[in-house]
């Protein structure tokens, strides 16, 4: 039926179907304003992160898989830990400073992946998922316990190549291996399939010293340390050097400005390409 309109009530001439549906559209405008702010948001941290050279970790995989425990165990996070789906609807960073030394990092904990994901999901998660895309390691989370681990883990694989972060650095790391159904010949079957992989139980803390190696050589590989003389005429590269690496050493020379700094593979080799190599498109000034 079609009802006058009232304060709080249904307009003129809506049925109760009508306002149903305006109330949805209102509730999903809200909701899309909230996720564009959280991505305004994570996009602004991720420049600070870039501009101080703070890695990324990503922790993925499939939902339940022990994340946010290993999240909780490596870097102290008061994230939450439960055996439900979609427990963690939204990324959760933390800086992990090794106590031994080596190089700090943020850890992120991302949502579960499940088999066949709703498409209408993607975007209510697009802000955790932006983590995985952006992150320089992935550490995949595979519930070692699950009779289905397999199956688990080509689902995980799967959104990656979806995400374009099939290729990044990754780290399969075998979670609950104190479960009584995991046996130790399972544990050095698994390591022996996938070469580099860890098996760790994030609730006893076991393996948890070959993880936080792990990590600290695969970060290592990250970077490379460049020597070059930047001419005097091509200052921009002076630039892009502090911008995209961090300085160790630099000395005003006759012939450029001379720079030893720690850089990112990817903006190493485009340095050495122009100053020390074939010739490379010029870096925009900033």
């Amino acid at each position: 039926s079609r009802l006058g309109g009232g304060i709080g009530t249904r307009g003129p001439g809506e049925t109760k179907l009508e306002v149903d549906r305006r109330r949805i559209r209102e509730r999903i405008a809200l909701l899309q304003a909230a996720l564009a702010a959280i991505r305004e948001h994570r996009q602004r941290l991720r420049r600070e992160r870039e501009r101080t050279l703070t890695p990324v970790v990503a922790l993925t995989g499939y939902t339940n898989a022990g994340k946010s425990t290993l999240h909780r165990a490596l870097a102290g996070s008061d994230v939450l830990a439960e055996d439900k789906l979609f427990a963690t609807l939204d990324a959760t960073a933390r800086r992990v400073d090794p106590p031994g030394g080596g190089t700090p990092y943020l850890l992120v904990d991302t949502v579960g992946f499940v088999h066949k994901l709703p498409h209408q999901l993607v975007a209510a998660f697009r802000s955790t998922l932006e983590e995985v895309v952006a992150a320089d390691l992935i550490l995949h989370v595979v519930d070692l316990s699950h009779r289905k681990w397999p199956e688990q883990m080509a689902t995980v694989a799967r959104v990656l190549r979806e995400l374009g972060a099939q290729d990044h650095p990754q780290i399969v790391v075998f979670n609950k291996i104190d479960r009584p159904e995991v046996s130790p010949a399972e544990v050095a079957r698994v390591l022996r399939q996938y070469p580099g992989s860890v098996a760790i139980s994030a609730r006893t803390g076991a393996g948890l010293d070959d993880l936080a190696a792990a990590i600290q050589e695969r970060l290592a590989a990250r970077y490379q340390v460049v020597e070059v003389v930047v001419p005097y005429d091509r200052s921009q590269w002076v630039a892009y050097i502090h911008h995209h690496g961090r300085v160790l050493a630099e000395e005003h020379r006759p012939d450029g400005t001379f720079l030893r700094a720690e850089m990112p593979g990817d903006h190493a080799g485009r340095v050495l390409a122009a100053l020390g190599g074939p010739a490379a498109a010029e870096p925009r000034a900033r």
